[in-house]
């Protein structure tokens, strides 16, 4: 089982919001472990931008490109409050876990749409 996290043009934002992303990843593992399954991060954290967000329309092509076409998949979702572009960036930091659905490449390895979660950090 495979997760994704897009990320934000801004790299600040992706900074700044992967310690939330990771301790969402560490949580969902957790859940994941206890009902039998594995779960990883499905592209590689970039240690020189700081983050493992996929940052780019390229990146995510590339990510899609090499999962496992029947593979289950997370894909979660984050944002950082900011408002306004001349505003500093938050620590607020809120993630959006779905599980299913459709996506434009309609990956075969989607589970049946079965809800979601909002977390907040």
């Amino acid at each position: 089982m495979y997760t994704v996290a897009s990320g934000d043009l801004r790299p600040a934002a992706d900074i700044t919001g992967w310690p939330s992303r990771q301790e969402l990843e560490a949580d969902l593992a957790a859940v994941l472990t206890d009902l039998g399954r594995t779960v990883r991060l499905a592209h590689a954290v970039d240690e020189k931008k700081g983050h493992g967000f996929i940052d780019s329309q390229r990146a995510g092509i590339e990510v899609f490109k090499q999962l496992p076409p029947d593979a289950p998949l997370i894909v979660v979702e984050g944002a950082n409050n900011c408002c306004g572009m001349h505003s500093r960036i938050s620590t607020n930091v809120f993630f959006s876990l779905t599980l299913g659905g459709a996506r434009p490449v309609r990956h075969p390895g989607l589970l049946p749409p079965m809800g979601g979660f909002v977390r907040s950090s």
